[in-house]
């Protein structure tokens, strides 16, 4: 089942234009939800008066998820399930292929989940993300937990930056919001959990009581241990006489008895950092016995953080999630039902939710004006013998370039503007190949292609934003992935910059690199394949962050120029230890079937960035 427009097919001549492959046009494309119920086959209709109720409620918030969300790049699935809190639905959104012979396509054509590659979310009736039960407290109807507060998340406080996107939309900010390692929207009556903060003193209270009742119980080895614990909570009481009105927060997340075995679990981390410690709660009387009911004590609504780096299908999930997911009938159907009677369920935003999936299923109708791969806004497309031109003009700063192909599901290439630059430039996602879906298919025998670069002026590390370039004679793989199986030759050209101050130092690590690697190899040494040579790029640093490149391919001979001076040649290269190459460039007759740009930094792009324009190939 297909549902986005591809690019449409542009040839003239005998050749054929480089287009998305079916596996590449999955990543934008609008799939929508499985029909087959596999994943929601456990389900069985309750007979009993509150089941019943259950089950019009789980099905009334599986039609209004398909409603408000409908997967890209994925297929969704649907799983009711009823638990000792409450009940729920476990959403997925799952990835497709049509990769290995159709494993993953229907009898009828149709995309089936592939295995294990999925995305849950859910709707989940008095759940808690992020909580931790005391469990040698919870008896009679008592029920204590630590919870993770708003902006912490053991997946993420320890890490430098914070990945998560900062903030969310009003159409979800309205109601109670937590983030930890998910992101939690929570609707209550009157926006008010029915949770209560523990004391210090009440929490050594209660866990006093808790032991005493265990060690009636428990072997002769735990009531001593027991014991210790009780002699501890008796030396805490004196230690906090003063704050035992506070609230009580602990610094381990799984807290039970065992905090209190020589142990003091008042004494926090990081300087009792709140992202590093934990509240202690308590439901409110009366709760615990009544999350059986059909009637919820609140919803939780809760899925992972995504942006637009996660890819198409997860970015998605992301923004009709917070967008589009109307929480406000959602609140009023449980919690005030005589504000929605009659009223039908629309999603929120229902316009902008209609308008970004046209996008997507229109995404690749544009074509070029003329029957050639020039892009018709590009500067250099009237130069004689121009092949492939792109300037990038005719893109909206912020989107995604038009008619280039990087893979969805990996750090996004995108445009952007530079403020000391004219035009527009694409900003690489870093281990992201970022080819021309325009390009024509082999390349000539003999051609140059020259483009820009432009890395920061900021970095501090010993090289910038680094790009390799890279022409393969192999044809690529459906997945759109590289082959860089069978016979075949590869070329990869790297340039990175360096720091302006160590130039003409042992640690200047600004250099361009060029590397050929064929199969069957007629250029080994010691049994390692291919040639390879470096040379200093003292023209591309933090100091001088633009150079021009031209990469010119002649009768099986490479050349890299740099700012109109050659800087390599093949003829150079050598072999893995150090002797010359026997084949000094690729066969005379070599066309290549493949070219792309990766962003290879060591630094992420938050650090060390590198932008790519005024692309050129011209037929010599």
């Amino acid at each position: 089942m297909k549902h986005a427009t591809c690019i449409a097919l542009l040839c003239f001549g005998i050749h054929s234009f480089a287009q998305l492959t079916p596996e590449q046009r999955i990543q934008d494309s609008v799939i929508g939800w499985w029909s087959n119920n596999y994943w929601d086959r456990n389900w069985k209709s309750p007979t009993d008066t509150e089941g019943k109720i259950i089950e019009k409620h789980l099905n009334n918030l599986v039609d209004w998820m398909k409603k408000s969300y409908t997967p890209v790049g994925g297929l969704g699935t649907v799983t009711r399930f009823r638990d000792s809190w409450g009940y729920g639905v476990k959403f997925n959104v799952w990835n497709v292929s049509y990769a290995l012979n159709g494993k993953w396509i229907d009898e009828k054509g149709h995309f089936k989940p592939v295995s294990e590659e999925n995305t849950p979310f859910y709707i989940h009736v008095n759940q808690i993300v992020g909580a931790y039960p005391m469990k040698f407290l919870n008896k009679k109807g008592a029920y204590y937990f630590t919870w993770m507060a708003d902006g912490t998340g053991d997946l993420y406080v320890h890490q430098k930056t914070d990945p998560r996107p900062k903030g969310i939309h009003p159409n979800a900010s309205r109601f109670i919001t937590v983030r930890n390692n998910n992101q939690s929207v929570m609707l209550a009556p009157n926006n008010q959990l029915p949770f209560v903060e523990v004391t210090k003193g009440e929490l050594l209270e209660m866990s006093d009581k808790a032991l005493a009742e265990m060690m009636v119980s428990g072997n002769q080895s735990k009531k001593q241990d027991y014991e210790r614990y009780r002699t501890t909570i008796a030396e805490l009481r004196i230690k906090y006489k003063n704050s035992l009105n506070t609230p009580a927060v602990v610094r381990n997340i799984q807290s039970d008895e065992y905090m209190f075995n020589f142990s003091d679990p008042f004494e926090l981390n990081n300087g009792g950092n709140p992202l590093h410690n934990y509240k202690v709660y308590k439901f409110a009387p009366g709760v615990y016995d009544k999350l059986k009911l059909a009637q919820p004590q609140w919803v939780t609504v809760y899925y992972p953080f995504f942006g637009q780096t996660s890819g198409s299908q997860l970015n998605e999930l992301y923004t009709a999630l917070t967008q589009n997911l109307n929480y406000q009938y959602i609140h009023d159907y449980f919690f005030s039902p005589e504000k929605v009677k009659g009223v039908a369920y629309t999603p929120s935003d229902e316009a902008g939710l209609k308008a970004r999936l046209d996008g997507f299923r229109n995404k690749g109708k544009q074509s070029l004006a003329a029957n050639s791969p020039k892009s018709p806004s590009s500067k250099n497309a009237t130069r004689p013998n121009v092949y492939f031109a792109d300037d990038f003009s005719a893109n909206a700063i912020g989107s995604p370039p038009k008619n280039w192909y990087f893979n969805q599901m990996k750090e996004h290439c995108k445009i952007v503007d530079l403020p000391k630059e004219e035009g527009n430039w694409v900003l690489l996602g870093r281990y992201n190949q970022f080819r021309p879906n325009l390009m024509n298919y082999p390349l000539p025998k003999n051609f140059s292609i020259e483009f820009d670069l432009i890395t920061n002026e900021d970095f501090d590390t010993r090289t910038g934003g680094s790009v390799e370039l890279m022409l393969n004679t192999r044809k690529m793989h459906d997945t759109g992935a590289e082959n860089t199986n069978g016979n075949g030759e590869t070329v990869k050209i790297t340039f990175n910059p360096g720091v302006a101050s160590a130039k003409g130092t042992t640690n200047f690590r600004g250099q361009v690199k060029m590397e050929i690697k064929g199969t069957p190899s007629q250029n080994k040494q010691n049994g390692v394949p291919g040639i390879s040579g470096t040379e200093p790029l003292p023209e591309f640093t933090n100091a001088d962050p633009k150079v021009h490149v031209k990469v010119k391919v002649m009768d099986g001979k490479m050349e890299v120029f740099v700012n109109d001076k050659l800087k390599l040649s093949s003829t150079q290269l050598k072999m893995a230890y150090g002797e010359a190459c026997v084949v000094c460039g690729i066969g005379p007759s070599t066309v290549f079937n493949s070219i792309n740009w990766q962003n290879v930094s060591e630094s992420d792009t938050a650090k060390n960035k590198i932008h790519l324009g005024n692309v050129v190939m011209t037929k010599l």
